[in-house]
């Protein structure tokens, strides 16, 4: 589309502030060389980077929203910065988006529609993550299985799963990799954290409806199934064997399946990127595999571009926010970062992997049909939620070895620990000062 004229600044350079979360190497630099691009299009606006992993992002940019001095610009998670959207911190977007000819038409449907709230968009889609269901194609040739389909469900995957987990020590081949994190498990048949009528679905601060949803028969099933695949057929690599096989870390998984140890990885159209640099055999994805009842593991998360609502400097900010919205997210799609928040651009960000994966455009439709989980990361609104969760987490402790018979009082005692949380904190939107 046009570009829209860069604001007069009379002569004086304009600095603006930028941040953004990176969790791997490479995106800082990704993020860097759009404030590069720009610098020379736009020598009147300097942009200063700030960068962290997300959970210290979050909190800096909490620090900063409550001083009053929060970035220019900044990154925007639809599923758990809506307390702030909510709390009228973010600039809406609609008209400035209208002029510049950034249009809805052009970007996924669930992205931005994701970053509305109460019928007004808040920042401008830089790209997300869908699941997918990589494979090791030698290791299913070699034990003559089929390759996954696009249309198989958990069932199905836990039999082939079954059957390619072989060995133990540090020759064992595990059948799936897979560490999201815990609460994805309570997902596993549509299952919600919270229930689903106490999180927040308008312009409202009254969060005294929250409470845990761990007593649902879709949770229960899901702490089931990861119960099965950890302790009946030792399916799983836990945290001993991450360590053991030197992989430790928050890329534990992939990295465990880039080392040829498991048949599967079920994760975020984000580890493509680490996929495409350390794969040696062949290999390929399939969709996210349905839920025993029919409907598809669907979830996404999306992230976008907003602007602080009291910026010093809204023409500028918005000047940088178009660039980055057009020309600078071609730019992360030949890095292959987020995946891409317009399909337009879906080919290049795979072409950036040499063609690997040829069936990548299963993100695309993941992309297309999910549903964003808003309400399940709390911290924003609920101080030491995320202490909670790691309670939440410690009373399925894979390391404890207990069995299905333990996840009832498991899960009691994880209600207990969500219920004690939002007693504590009594939940409120966070206020500028």
């Amino acid at each position: 589309g046009a570009a829209s004229a860069a604001p007069s600044t009379n002569g004086t350079t304009v600095t603006l502030q930028y941040g953004s979360w990176a969790g791997t190497t490479p995106e800082p630099l990704h993020r860097q060389a759009i404030i590069d691009a720009f610098a020379k299009e736009h020598p009147e606006i300097k942009v200063n980077f700030y960068y962290a992993n997300g959970g210290d992002y979050m909190t800096k940019m909490k620090t900063l929203f409550a001083a009053g001095t929060a970035w220019d610009v900044m990154q925007v998670a639809a599923d758990s910065q809506y307390p702030q959207i909510n709390a009228g911190l973010f600039m809406p977007l609609d008209d400035r988006a209208r002029g510049a000819y950034i249009n809805k038409g052009d970007f996924f449907p669930s992205m931005w529609n994701s970053l509305i709230w109460n019928g007004k968009l808040y920042a401008i889609p830089l790209g997300g993550a869908s699941a997918g269901l990589a494979y090791n194609k030698d290791i299913f040739d070699k034990a003559k299985i089929p390759y996954p389909t696009d249309d198989m469900d958990w069932n199905q995957v836990y039999a082939i799963t079954k059957e390619l987990t072989q060995g133990d020590g540090l020759a064992k081949q595990f059948g799936l990799a897979w560490d999201m994190w815990g609460e994805h498990w309570e997902w596993f048949n549509g299952g919600l954290p919270l229930r689903p009528d106490g999180i927040m679905t308008g312009a409202s601060t009254d969060y005294t409806s929250l409470e845990s949803n761990e007593g649902a028969d879709s949770v229960t099933q899901g702490r089931q199934f990861r119960w099965k695949l950890m302790f009946d057929i030792k399916a799983l690599p836990n945290a001993q064997e991450m360590q053991a096989f030197g992989q430790g870390t928050d890329m534990g998984s992939p990295a465990i399946f880039m080392g040829g140890h498991s048949a599967m990885n079920f994760d975020g159209s984000w580890s493509v990127a680490t996929w495409q640099k350390g794969i040696k055999f062949n290999w390929d994805v399939a969709r996210a595999p349905k839920w025993p009842n029919g409907q598809r593991s669907g979830w996404i998360t999306v992230n976008g571009t907003g602007i602080n609502a009291k910026t010093k400097f809204p023409e500028q900010a918005w000047t940088f926010n178009e660039f980055f919205s057009t020309k600078g997210l071609q730019i992360l799609a030949d890095a292959a970062d987020f995946y891409p928040s317009k399909p337009s651009l879906v080919d290049a960000w795979l072409k950036s992997g040499g063609g690997t994966p040829k069936n990548g455009k299963v993100f695309s439709d993941s992309m297309a049909e999910g549903t964003l989980k808003r309400g399940s990361w709390l911290d924003l609104f609920a101080p030491g939620w995320g202490d909670t969760l790691n309670d939440v987490n410690a009373c399925f402790d894979s390391s404890t070895g207990k069995g299905l018979n333990d996840i009832p009082p498991a899960q009691k005692a994880a209600e207990k620990a969500i219920n004690d949380i939002i007693a504590k904190t009594k939940p409120s939107v966070l206020k500028q000062g």
